[in-house]
């Protein structure tokens, strides 16, 4: 079994296949894209990490103790995520969108 993981600009999503790429399991969430002004386009990371785990508890479910082999993770073009010195964001992240 195989996980991947993709935040796309608009949900995540999780896909979990067998040997043989069957989907085994597919879960997507949505996620939320703010616009505080005009050009100004933003995601919370926290919203993505929280999304994140419950995407990856459904699977949990759907494949009933089944062992994973390994995880993918791929997302949307660039983003900047400004973050603390312990790793904490600062705030929302600027996505691919943006044309500030």
């Amino acid at each position: 079994m195989w996980l991947g993981i993709y935040l796309s600009t608009d949900e995540i999503v999780g896909q979990v296949v067998d040997d043989e790429l069957k989907t085994v399991s597919l879960r997507r969430r949505p996620i939320i894209t703010y616009t505080p002004k005009s050009g100004h386009v933003e995601q919370d990371p926290e919203e993505w990490w929280t999304t994140l785990i419950t995407v990856v508890k459904e699977i949990k479910c759907d494949i009933k103790g089944q062992k994973i082999k390994a995880i993918s993770v791929t997302s949307q073009r660039e983003g900047l995520v400004f973050v603390d010195g312990e790793g904490k964001p600062l705030g929302r992240c600027i996505i691919w969108m943006d044309t500030r």
